[in-house]
């Protein structure tokens, strides 16, 4: 009974302390949901009412927690203006700090809706300063989740000043704290329309893209085509094929052949660039002859009509290769890297009556063209109230991380990785292994996997392994052990597993531990 009674007192305190639940009946959406679409906090005396309110009368009085509505969201001015009222207000103001940064980043894209970039930018460098204070920054679970959100919002605005550099080098920073976790590495996003040079750390962005899921040594080939770095673009492009005779042996791709010769015509080397492109035709004609057309085989045309232009130009056969890629007004199928160094070769040293079609524009123009259309499309999405709330981050709960520990260090007898390799061809077509775990966060399972494959390889001996996250259903991994002798030919996409282990061990323990900042927080709580 005195258990009772004081719940009782506990779910009373809880509705004097929400006024925005009462909004919520009474006047529509809190102001809350109006300005980030999210309620307001769950206090410890509400959680407890609830769970008495199941078995007794309670539920009656006690307060129903508000959903989150991201429809409910003001917009612009208005959202900047409802947000202030939670955080500057004369009453009701948010006092939990972490609410608090997110109230003042939900009030940082409103001005970004507002186009007011440097109010924006302000209420970012706001919360961050807070968050230093509060000693989040600190928290690696923090600073590899919610604290991301400062250079992601800050950079949008800076982009929308014509700040690019800036915003480039904001977001490259925010990735080296986590260049070796899954979903930060593959979220993080670049910009790389608005820089055409190459960043500080985007040769560490691209290698640990590349190397996290190596389906995407195809979009790092295409940044370095862009950068005019076909050697180590052709170099991506070739690691695409051997990826894909591992990864599906059954189908070879006349895609990845095609973008290869490409690559490596650019690049200047004729016997590889040939060697591919023999490989492209065959593998079509091949597949026609067996029923199996390309899914697009107006792609792969396109594609071999551009080498055949650089195959022209080579031979010296100069003014063929002009007319032929003047002719045609665009060009989809090859990387915009390579569409536009072609353009240079056959513009240099040309008459202005060859200046037609395709080669009308100078490189410079099609970067700034395709920039402006980038940027315009990009604004007008602001408008759309949600793709900016995207670059919020939700946070890290060290708990998701740490209660995967003993799975995760457990090497003999894995009850992680399946003891049979994939490579039946069929629904995966992997030489490899599945790594399948049934319980645990999206935010830490594919943590998980990667880590537990480095100490699976340290375990059996490997130094390499290379990795991709299957990010459809449950979500899957895939580990491939890499015999030393392949050391050097799959070196553009396998990971070395100490790396591997240095970094993600900080965020899931070995089990000790755990143990022990279990402990030393038991400690800090008394």
């Amino acid at each position: 009974m005195k258990f009772t009674k004081i719940l009782l007192c506990l779910g009373a305190a809880s509705m004097a302390v929400q006024p925005a639940y009462a909004e919520k009946k009474d006047k529509g959406p809190s102001r809350y949901l109006q300005c980030d679409g999210q309620p307001n906090n769950t206090t410890a005396g509400e959680t407890a009412a609830r769970l008495l309110g199941a078995i007794t009368l309670l539920a009656l009085f006690a307060p129903s927690p508000e959903a989150a509505d991201p429809d409910a969201r003001k917009f612009g001015e208005e959202g900047v203006a409802v947000c202030s009222t939670l955080l500057e207000g004369e009453e009701d103001i948010e006092g939990n700090p972490v609410r608090r940064l997110e109230l003042l980043l939900a009030r940082a894209v409103h001005h970004i809706e507002a186009k007011n970039y440097d109010a924006a930018i302000a209420d970012v460098a706001l919360a961050e300063r807070e968050a230093q204070e509060k000693g989040f920054m600190d928290d690696p679970y923090f600073a590899r989740s919610f604290a991301r959100s400062f250079p992601q919002i800050k950079a949008t605005a800076l982009i929308r000043l014509g700040r690019y550099g800036e915003a480039q080098a904001l977001i490259d920073q925010s990735f080296v704290q986590a260049s070796y976790s899954v979903l930060p590495v593959l979220t993080t996003s670049q910009r790389t329309m608005f820089q055409r040079q190459p960043t500080e750390s985007e040769a560490l962005i691209l290698d640990r893209k590349a190397r996290i899921a190596p389906p995407l040594l195809a979009f790092k080939a295409k940044r370095l085509e862009e950068l005019g770095q076909f050697a180590e673009a052709s170099a991506a492009r070739e690691s695409a094929v051997m990826l894909n005779e591992i990864w599906n042996p059954e189908y070879a791709d006349t895609d990845d052949f095609a973008q290869a010769a490409i690559s490596f015509a650019l690049a200047g080397n004729w016997e590889k660039a040939t060697q591919y492109h023999d490989m492209a035709t065959a593998n079509l004609a091949e597949r026609k002859a067996a029923g199996k057309n390309e899914d697009d085989q107006g792609k792969i045309i396109e594609l071999l009509d551009l080498f055949e232009i650089l195959s022209n130009y080579n031979k010296g056969e100069v003014q063929i290769a002009r007319r032929n890629f003047a002719a045609r007004s665009q060009w989809v199928a090859p990387s915009f890297g390579a569409v536009m160094a072609t353009n240079q070769l056959l513009r240099a040293d040309a008459e202005a009556d060859d200046l037609w079609g395709g080669l009308e524009k100078t490189p410079e123009q099609l970067w700034q063209e395709r920039m402006d259309k980038g940027l315009t499309e990009m604004v007008a999405k602001d408008a759309d109230n949600k793709t900016l709330f995207y670059n919020i981050e939700g946070i890290y709960k060290a708990s998701d991380f740490e209660s995967l520990s003993k799975r995760v260090w457990r090497v003999e007898k894995s009850k992680i990785m399946q003891k049979e390799k994939i490579n039946d061809g069929k629904e995966f077509g992997f030489d490899g292994y599945l790594l399948s775990l049934y319980e645990g966060s999206i935010d830490a399972k594919y943590d998980a996997y990667l880590l537990h494959s480095a100490l699976l390889a340290r375990h059996k001996g490997y130094k390499e392994f290379f990795f991709a996250p299957l990010l459809t259903g449950r979500g899957y991994g895939m580990v491939h052990f890499v015999e030393p002798e392949n050391s050097e030919r799959y070196s553009e996409f396998s990971l070395n597993a100490e790396e591997v282990i240095s970094e993600l061990s900080q965020i899931i323990p070995p089990p000790e531990e755990v143990k022990l900042r279990k402990q030393q927080r038991r400690k800090k709580k008394r």
